[in-house]
C-alpha cells in the first residue's frame, strides 16, 4: 500500500508508471521507493501556506489516477484492484485532517471516489464477468458510500467557483442513484460533459461524452461525433468498442464486428477481453426469425 509520505516524495508521473506496472514490479518498486526515500530524504515536514496549495494540487491528481487504475485495471486478470482504490479513498481521508487541504476539490474528489466505489459489488457477477451500467444489480449498491458521497459533494458546492472534481462528482452521482440504466438523467449528465471538456479536454473526457452524447442525440449523432477525435484514438481499445456499440446500434453489424474485433485485439484487462470475446460471439450467432 502507499503511504502518505511516499505520495509526497514521489512526482506525478513517477507514481503513475508504477501503477501501470504488473502487481508483483510494483510491490518492489514501491519497496525500492521507499528505501530510497527513507534514506535520501528521511522525514518530511508538513508545509503550510501557498506552499501546501501549490503540492495539494499535485497530490489530488496522484489520488485520482490511483484510484483510477484500481478502478479499471489496464492489465491483468481483475478489472477491478481493490486495494488501489482503498488506498485512494484512505490517503484522501487522510487530508481531511489537515486544515489547509480541506478544500471543495478534496471534498469533490472524495465524492467521487464513493459514489464510483458504491457500484464495485455489482459491477462483477458471479462467474467473474464484467457487467455493464446497465446490467448491474442496483440493489447491491452500497448504499452507505451513497450517503457520505452526498455529504461530501454539499460539502464541495460551497466554494464559489466549479472545478472538475466536482463535475466528475456529479456525473458519477446521477449514474450511481438512477433508479435503473433506462431512467438515467442523460440529459443532465450531457450537459455536465459539456462543462467537464471545456475544463478537461482530455480524450477519456471527449469519448465519455460521445458515448452519453448517443444517449441523447442517437447513434449517427455520436459517430459524427467520434470521427472528429478519431487521430486521438486510433490505438485505444475503449474507443474501438464504443464504435462498435454505435455501429450495432444502427444495425450495421460488419462494420460493428470489424471495430470489436480491433478492441479485442488491443484489450490488456483479460476480464475485459472475454467480456469483447462474448459479445463479438453474440453478435455472429444468427437470431432466429
Amino acid at each position: 500500500m502507499l503511504s502518505l509520505k511516499l505520495l509526497c516524495g514521489l512526482s506525478v508521473k513517477e507514481i503513475a508508471r508504477a501503477l501501470l506496472k504488473k502487481e508483483d514490479a510494483t510491490k518492489k518498486a514501491i519497496t525500492r521507493a521507499k528505501q530510497k526515500f527513507k534514506l535520501e530524504v528521511g522525514e518530511l515536514s508538513v508545509p503550510e501556506g501557498e506552499a501546501i496549495n501549490k503540492r495539494l494540487e499535485a497530490v489530488l491528481q496522484v489520488i485520482y489516477l490511483l484510484f483510477n487504475e484500481g478502478y479499471k485495471a489496464t492489465e491483468g486478470d481483475e478489472l477491478i484492484r481493490y486495494e488501489l482504490c482503498e488506498e485512494a479513498i484512505r490517503l484522501a481521508f487522510i487530508l481531511t485532517n489537515a486544515k489547509d487541504c480541506y478544500t471543495s476539490e478534496l471534498n469533490a474528489l472524495i465524492a467521487m471516489m464513493l459514489f464510483k466505489a458504491a457500484r464495485f459489488p455489482a459491477r462483477i457477477g458471479k462467474d467473474g464477468s464484467l457487467l455493464t451500467l446497465e446490467h448491474q444489480d442496483r440493489t447491491l449498491y452500497r448504499d452507505d458510500y451513497i450517503q457520505w458521497g452526498w455529504k461530501f459533494m454539499q460539502e464541495s458546492s460551497k466554494a464559489e467557483n466549479t472545478s472538475v472534481y466536482q463535475l466528475e462528482a456529479a456525473i458519477a452521482s446521477y449514474y450511481t442513484v438512477a433508479a435503473s440504466y433506462e431512467k438515467t438523467n442523460w440529459k443532465v449528465i450531457f450537459k455536465l460533459y459539456d462543462g467537464l471538456v471545456k475544463l478537461k479536454p482530455s480524450p477519456v473526457v471527449k469519448m465519455s461524452r460521445v458515448f452519453v452524447m448517443s444517449k441523447v442525440l442517437g447513434a449517427h449523432k455520436a459517430l459524427e461525433a467520434m470521427a472528429d477525435i478519431e487521430s486521438e484514438f486510433s490505438e485505444v481499445q475503449s474507443f474501438q468498442a464504443l464504435k462498435a456499440e454505435l455501429y450495432a446500434e444502427i444495425r450495421d453489424f460488419e462494420t460493428a464486428i470489424f471495430h470489436l474485433k480491433k478492441a479485442i485485439n488491443q484489450a490488456q484487462n483479460n476480464t475485459e477481453k472475454k467480456f469483447l470475446e462474448a459479445k463479438l460471439l453474440s453478435w455472429k450467432t444468427p437470431k432466429p426469425d
